[in-house]
């Protein structure tokens, strides 16, 4: 009854799962911690979550380390109708450069690199607080059937009394 805790308990904390077939029962009843653990980060939506918010930082650190896009300039005026560029009395095409105040391009890198740095620790705090739950949770369960197979065996133990007593007091 408890072997299948472990496999109820897999249910519950994993529900985007399919119902549990027998097979499913089965392996989940050899279940370790360190399945119980890659399972819980490779369904946990919030673990899914902050690994995309520091992939996110990540690609923030590429933006921020980048240099700015040239830009493509057009204009007409004096046109004698509304989309007329041919006849238009002056036209005029630019292409533009940004060229930034020298570091600043270095220092908003350093600070986009600390805050996914700062992404990145509280994702590892996350890891070690859902690890930290499955463990106890799988640890739970695995006193929960310790506690089971002791009360097993003192059914048994005073079921063997039982019938001893009922024997010894018929004699």
């Amino acid at each position: 009854m408890v072997r299948s805790a472990i496999a109820w308990f897999c249910i519950l904390l994993f529900p985007a799962e399919p119902a549990p077939s027998r097979a499913a029962a089965d392996a989940a009843e050899s279940l370790t911690l360190d399945r119980c653990i890659a399972l819980s980060l490779a369904h946990n939506p919030l673990w899914l979550s902050s690994e995309g918010d520091y992939q996110a930082s990540l690609a923030r650190v590429r933006q921020a380390k980048a240099i700015p896009q040239p830009s493509l300039e057009f204009d007409s005026d004096l046109q004698p109708s509304l989309l007329n560029f041919r006849n238009s009395g002056e036209s005029y095409l630019g292409v533009s450069q940004t060229v930034e105040f020298p570091g600043k391009r270095a220092l908003r890198g350093r600070i986009a690199t600390l805050e996914s740095g700062e992404v990145l620790a509280d994702r590892d705090l996350l890891k070690l607080d859902l690890i930290f739950q499955v463990t106890e949770a799988f640890y739970a369960v695995r006193l929960a059937e310790e506690k089971e197979k002791y009360d097993r065996q003192n059914l048994e133990l005073a079921r063997d009394f039982l019938k001893k007593s009922e024997v010894k007091y018929a004699a």
